[in-house]
């Protein structure tokens, strides 16, 4: 679960229009499954269905990004 912030730390409950993106970076071998970019509702992200396949012990970093151009936030 993401939350879309303001400046203050509070989650914006207006926010219905930001999609928030992931991908899988680091070490071969590593997939993600299910749904990979999703809308927010009422400021909250959230990936219901991801997945991660890949090897055990390896090392994967997720990235998380809007989707706007260009990007107001990143998140890894």
């Amino acid at each position: 679960m993401i939350e879309i912030q303001d400046a203050d730390g509070n989650v914006v409950t207006s926010d219905d229009t930001t999609y928030v993106e992931v991908s899988i970076s680091g070490d071969t071998g590593g997939t993600l499954g299910g749904t990979t970019t999703v809308q927010a509702q009422a400021g909250v992200v959230t990936f219901s269905n991801l997945t991660l396949s890949g090897t055990v012990g390896t090392n994967y970093t997720l990235s998380f990004v809007d989707t706007a151009d260009p990007p107001v936030f990143s998140a890894v």
